[in-house]
């Protein structure tokens, strides 16, 4: 309290503590009986008077100085001889800005409205003379106020302190999604200051914003719903956070008839909800805009059409106009046509928020993602990598969401951690594709190295007849040159002889051709192995008409070397007129020739397998291919009567790496599984068991592109 005049101060002292105390007696008497241990709480005022306003401002700076700032100040304007009331006024808000001001003078020296100019700040005027009452009201509402702001200061700064360390980038948004709040690590993100990014929209920080196309998805997704569920379709529209009508356009329904409207649009109108139901949309539209909407109802075709470049003007219940885009849907009905007008206005929802409700996700269930990736714009041009979530959040009290608040994720490490393991991928997958090529071209060239072996040998029959006439003639030329008649003559008769013989020895020395045929078919089945794999990590794969039973002719060739040194015997079966599949010839080639050794081996292992356990002797060794064709499937089947497969591991037959052998590699059915599922198949082993063989059998479809 600051006056010039002691009585007045005295008056002002009186006044409140002598409220102080009649409210601590009412207070004790009527709680007496139930709160009698509780010690007596105060109620009123800590008063300090000062008859000067430097006197005020030095009182003032001491209690700031000691954490107990004055709430409010009651100042007379005239103070003689020193500062008047307004001068201390503005010397008290330049110490706190906070204290709450009642000028109280008896003089109209200053209207209220130049004390609020000259003050910047909410101050009251109070007339002398005053009246208790006045005083006591006064400090009362003035005190509460005080004691209110420094309590949403303190929560604010509680909100500014988890703000600042939370980790993640966040951004607090309005109902239009325009930024109201940032945190510092979202502007570390973005590169941009706190007040720079309050009042933008959160679609300028992208580089391509999703604002104008959330509502794309929605019509494939609501025509699946009203067919797959009628009432959750109607249930849906109903309840969404965005005013929308749902309306027939048949014509032999009434014109342009109101089915469904949401709740939001009842309340946009001015209408209950559902009131609207049953009647014409024509009726809350203005006439230009009946004609606007009519021209989009009669052009709407199968897809969602935003007419947001023109207005519509509906008419509210109290016959005020208000201005929406639309966007139209068409949904598609066994006995009619329905549209669905979604309205748009600065009092709709953002699309950015939308997204955030049960309504918005619903639509981007299928395509979308709930972390799809978005290129947020650095201040320096740079587009980083992030992932956007959030919710609403309501003002308490309030029915409508308000704003919400959304978290971005910075994606640039995790994408390059996807990078490294994508790479390891890759590495992986040439480590494998390279294992896969050696393991192949490894089994072809055993096959062409055991044939070879047979031309060696035939050429070794060619090179005995070289020494021999070699020989034949040298001994010749010595005879004629010692002039020996006799023996050259028998010598003579030796080399007829020799020559009648020689074209049947020629003949028997000469390599089958079938084994030429199997060296050179061993030799090109490499180069294809090799063929496809060179594109890297990507093979090329290259499909073809063909014939099955030309391409078992091949397989025969290509395995008979290894199949007669083991003494196994290949039996393949192709139906007469079988159609030509189109598929990878030479990868189905392939993966024959490793499951029909495979089988070999197999019978070899039951073989040894029987002799060490003292077993009769198993029959003999057989591998037999058929194809038979299903469903536009080929299926071919291997079945050898071998070793047969355990139960417990034929789940982990084509899995990379596993083997069952001591010196296998493990590559070979892994790669034919890949084979068979990147051509739309399937690949499944039977087997009864140790010692009971087993067949391996490929679906394949006819004709599909690999």
């Amino acid at each position: 309290m600051v006056d010039d005049e002691h009585d007045l101060l005295k008056s002002y002292e009186d006044i409140l503590t002598a409220r102080q105390r009649l409210q601590s007696e009412r207070a004790k008497g009527l709680f007496s009986r139930s709160v009698e241990s509780e010690p007596e709480k105060e109620i009123g005022f800590e008063v300090v008077t000062a008859d000067q306003g430097q006197l005020a401002v030095e009182l003032a700076r001491e209690a700031l100085m000691e954490e107990r700032p004055f709430a409010v100040a009651f100042l007379d304007m005239r103070m003689p001889p020193g500062w008047d009331g307004l001068e201390t006024a503005r010397a008290l808000r330049k110490l706190d800005p906070r204290i709450n001001i009642v000028i109280v003078t008896a003089f109209a020296d200053k209207t209220i409205d130049e004390l609020q100019a000259s003050l910047k700040h909410d101050v009251l005027l109070l007339r002398k003379p005053f009246i208790s009452e006045e005083i006591y009201q006064l400090a009362w509402s003035l005190g509460r106020s005080w004691n209110r702001d420094r309590e949403l200061e303190q929560e604010r700064a509680y909100y500014d302190c988890i703000l600042t360390t939370m980790d993640e980038p966040l951004l607090i948004l309005d109902f239009n999604a325009q930024i109201q709040d940032s945190n510092p690590a979202f502007s570390e993100l973005i590169g941009m200051g706190r007040g720079e990014l309050v009042g933008k929209t959160v679609d300028e920080l992208f580089a391509e914003s999703s604002v104008n196309h959330v509502l794309n998805q929605f019509q494939s997704h609501l025509q699946r719903m009203h067919d797959q569920n009628r009432a959750l379709y109607l249930k849906t529209l109903e309840e969404a956070p965005i005013p929308l009508l749902l309306i027939d356009i048949s014509a032999a329904r009434k014109k342009n008839l109101i089915l469904l409207s949401s709740e939001k649009f009842d309340q946009m109108l001015g209408y209950r909800k559902g009131a609207l139901s049953g009647t014409s949309m024509d009726a809350l539209l203005s006439e230009p805009s009946q004609l606007h909407m009519q021209k989009h109802l009669v052009q709407i075709e199968h897809q969602l059409e935003c007419v947001e470049d023109a207005d519509c003007y509906w008419i509210h219940r109290n016959e005020n106009m208000i201005r929406s885009a639309i966007c139209l849907l068409m949904i598609q009905s066994q006995e009619s046509t329905h549209v669905i007008i979604q309205l748009s206005n600065d009092a709709t929802m953002s699309p950015e928020l939308l997204k955030m409700t049960q309504f918005g996700r619903l639509f981007e269930r299928g395509e979308g993602k709930s972390d799809d990736e978005q290129l947020l714009l650095h201040r320096s041009g740079e587009e980083v990598p992030v992932s956007v979530s959030g919710s609403l959040f309501t003002v308490k009290g309030q029915q409508n969401e308000r704003g919400a608040i959304l978290v971005v994720h910075d994606l640039r490490d995790r994408k390059q951690a996807e990078a490294r393991e994508q790479y390891a991928a890759f590495q992986s997958g040439v480590a494998e594709m390279s294992a896969n090529i050696l393991h192949n071209v490894g089994n072809s060239v055993q096959g062409v190295r055991d044939s070879f072996r047979g031309v060696l040998s035939h050429l070794d029959e060619f090179k005995k007849m070289q020494q021999l006439y070699s020989t034949l003639r040298e001994q010749m030329r010595k005879n004629q040159e010692q002039g020996d008649l006799e023996a050259t003559e028998q010598m003579n008769r030796i080399v007829i002889e020799a020559s009648d013989k020689l074209p049947d020895a020629i003949e028997e020395a000469l390599p089958d051709e079938a084994l030429l045929q199997r060296v050179e078919m061993g030799i090109e089945h490499i180069f294809s192995v090799i063929r496809s794999q060179q594109s890297g990590a990507r093979p090329e794969t290259h499909q073809t008409h063909f014939s099955l039973a030309q391409l078992m002719d091949d397989l025969t060739i290509l395995t008979q070397s290894d199949l007669e040194k083991q003494r196994v015997e290949l039996t393949c079966d192709v139906p007469e007129g079988f159609p030509d599949p189109y598929l990878p010839r030479n990868q189905l080639l392939q993966a024959l020739i490793n499951l029909v050794k495979n089988g070999a081996e197999s019978i070899l292992s039951q073989i040894e397998w029987a002799l060490q356990e003292n077993q009769p002797k198993p029959e003999p060794g057989v591998v037999r291919v058929s194809a038979t064709i299903a469903d536009e499937l080929v299926i071919i089947r291997v079945v050898d009567n071998g070793m047969g497969v355990d139960p417990e591991i034929k789940s982990k037959l084509f899995r990379f790496g596993f083997t069952t052998k001591s010196s296998g590699s493990g590559f070979g059915l892994h790669s034919i599984g890949n084979f068979v599922v990147s051509c739309g198949g399937k690949i499944t082993v039977n087997s009864d068991g140790i010692g009971k063989g087993a067949m391996i059998e490929m679906r394949l479809p006819m004709n599909n592109t690999v």
